[in-house]
C-alpha cells in the first residue's frame, strides 16, 4: 500500500475524479467535505473512508484549519 500525506489549505480541493482502484482517506486534522459519488459528508479528524474502484470522488478543505489527509491506495502494478 502507498501512503500519501496532503495538506488542503484554506479553500483548496481534491476536484472530482474517478477511482481506478480502492483508496482509503484518512483525516488527521482539519474539517472537510468528502463527495463520494451523489453523497457529501462532513469529516474530521480520526475519520476514515474507504471508496471503491469506480467511485466518483472529490474533498475540499472547510474552515480555518488546513485539512490534513492521509491517502492510501495500492501500487500500480507492474507488467
Amino acid at each position: 500500500m502507498i501512503f500519501r500525506k496532503r495538506a488542503l489549505h484554506k479553500g483548496a480541493s481534491i476536484g472530482m475524479h474517478v477511482l481506478t482502484h480502492d483508496e482509503v482517506y484518512y483525516v488527521v486534522s482539519g474539517r472537510g467535505e468528502l463527495r463520494v459519488d451523489d453523497t457529501k459528508r462532513e469529516v474530521g479528524p480520526n475519520t476514515a473512508v474507504f471508496m471503491h474502484a469506480g467511485a466518483d470522488v472529490g474533498i475540499r478543505q472547510l474552515g480555518a484549519e488546513d485539512l490534513v489527509v492521509i491517502v492510501s491506495y495500492p501500487p500500480a502494478t507492474a507488467h
